[in-house]
């Protein structure tokens, strides 16, 4: 087993904030990216437990006789609300109290409940686990990158957080490829409690191995204020660039989502494929990811050396891409030409994830940072992931009358979306420059 990463300093019950003393994570530089690295799998299980009931749903629907709006509701909007309202909690508590504990506590409770999914025995009780999911996964993303800033710069902070976004297609292709396999197999049931008990394990590893880094370790600043809520609302949303970024990163999401939950289910009921089809030929187009969100972080981050404001163009740019990308996903009549279409459609959009997040990270002081990614979530969560999911099929119940083609042409509205986001990005450039010099100023005098 990996060497503990803990001191005296900010091992658990100890903290160290308040005081810069030294820790291993400063003595050893290869100890951060382990650190980096647990988390990126601690994400990727938040992605496969998050995904895996989109490769089940056909299934799931037959045995509890339900709809495309009910699946949706499972899915989609029941799971974004209760995000949501544990979101802003968490995120506070990400910015008052022990990250490493918050981070190891939501894994436990959303991989429990991702397994207890395959034991119900109602749609009902279905619902009620994934409302429990919903509520554990909404503090690992912030706690994760608010730990991420303190143990990377603002110079490298995209590119950690990339490699943290890297792990969310490794989840989503192990619920295609492998929720696709052991459902065809095995059942759904299985399948849940398959995706569910390894995050358990990993939850144990990462409390005995990881401390608490120091606060505000690589912005000048030792913190010790705990802002109140109002401030940090105050703070975000008075921010003209924020304001585009988080419009931004929602309508991404909206996107993901609905093409994400529903994409199975095209291509079973416009290309006549399988779940033991599908979930493979999914999975290998979604491998475009793994290139695209480095080099999202990586690329940005080196640009913006010569002008910050690479930041939110990378995005914009790659937005512009997959617009025509998914487009053709969605109509062309080869099952084989959409699928190569949709790989193209995921390098493209996949380049949001670092430099969006890294530039919150950036533009709020330390403090703030867990309930400024919380805020995020819970608006990407509510209106992206809840209403992408739920709105995609009440659209497609809506259009019955096509027949098979049904979800095909409700998922055509997600073509518009993708540029009215890069819209937003394009905007949040106009205020960036500004705003980042303020920051950095305010860390000087600090």
């Amino acid at each position: 087993m990996a060497t503990p990463i803990v001191s005296r300093s900010n091992a658990p019950g100890n903290s160290g904030e308040g005081r810069a003393a030294p820790t291993l994570l400063e003595a050893s530089g290869t100890n951060r990216y382990y650190v980096l690295g647990l988390l990126a799998l601690v994400y990727s299980f938040n992605t496969m437990d998050r995904t895996i009931l989109s490769v089940l749903i056909e299934p799931i629907k037959a045995e509890f006789r339900v709809s495309d709006s009910q699946m949706g509701l499972a899915t989609g909007l029941a799971f974004a609300v209760f995000n949501a309202l544990a979101a802003l909690p968490l995120g506070l508590l990400a910015d008052r109290g022990n990250r490493r504990n918050v981070i190891v506590a939501c894994l436990s409770v959303w991989s429990a409940m991702t397994a207890f999914g395959g034991m119900v025995t109602s749609f009902p009780q279905l619902v009620a686990t994934r409302i429990l999911v919903a509520a554990g996964e909404a503090g690992g993303g912030p706690s994760a990158m608010s730990m991420i800033s303190d143990i990377f710069p603002r110079t490298s902070r995209a590119t950690a957080i990339s490699v943290l976004f890297l792990a969310a297609p490794v989840g989503g292709m192990i619920a295609l490829a492998g929720g696709g396999w052991l459902a065809g197999h095995y059942g759904w049931r299985i399948t849940l409690i398959a995706a569910g008990l390894p995050g358990l394990v990993v939850a144990l590893l990462l409390f005995l191995t990881v401390a608490e880094p120091p606060r505000g370790r690589f912005d000048g600043v030792v913190v010790a204020e705990k802002p109140p809520l109002r401030s940090t609302l105050g703070f975000v949303f008075g921010s003209p660039t924020l304001r585009h970024l988080m419009a931004g990163m929602m309508l991404i999401t909206f996107v993901l989502s609905g093409v994400g939950a529903w994409g199975p289910s095209f291509f079973v009921r416009s290309h006549g494929m399988s779940l033991q089809q599908i979930g493979p030929a999914l999975a290998l187009a979604h491998s475009t990811a793994f290139v695209s969100i480095f080099l999202g972080g990586f690329v940005s981050d080196r640009l913006s050396r010569r002008d910050q404001r690479w930041w939110p163009w990378t995005v914009a740019i790659g937005l512009l891409l997959a617009a025509p990308c998914l487009l053709a996903v969605l109509l062309v009549p080869d099952p084989m030409v959409a699928l190569v279409a949709n790989g193209l459609y995921t390098l493209f959009l996949s380049i949001w994830f670092g430099p969006s997040f890294g530039m919150v990270q950036s533009l709020v002081p330390p403090r703030m940072r867990g309930t400024a990614t919380a805020l995020v979530y819970l608006v990407n969560n509510i209106v992206g992931f809840g209403l992408g999911i739920q709105l995609t099929g009440l659209l497609s119940d809506s259009l019955v009358h096509l027949g098979p083609d049904s979800l095909r042409y409700a998922l055509t509205i997600m073509v518009g979306v993708i540029l009215w986001a890069a819209l937003h990005f394009i905007l949040a450039a106009r205020t960036l420059r500004g705003e980042l010099a303020a920051a950095i100023s305010d860390e000087a005098k600090a």
